[in-house]
């Protein structure tokens, strides 16, 4: 699975077109998998956001 976006260490990822359930469940996987986690190096968030992931986003809500 590849979420045709390059994640890159300090770059803003920016959703032109709102994310539907498809791609956000993509987004989830690819994240939980490790395959996103380069754009996670340094990041004060990054223990808390590997323990969203590890509880399979149980309690995560998107606002917008």
């Amino acid at each position: 699975m590849s979420l045709v976006l390059p994640v890159i260490p300090g770059e803003t990822i920016l959703l032109i077109v709102r994310p539907d359930a498809a791609l956000i469940q993509r987004m989830r996987q690819a994240f939980a998998k490790g395959r996103t986690r380069k754009a996670c190096i340094g990041c004060e968030w990054a223990a808390l956001c590997t323990s969203v992931a590890r509880e399979g986003y149980r309690r995560t809500r998107l606002a917008g």
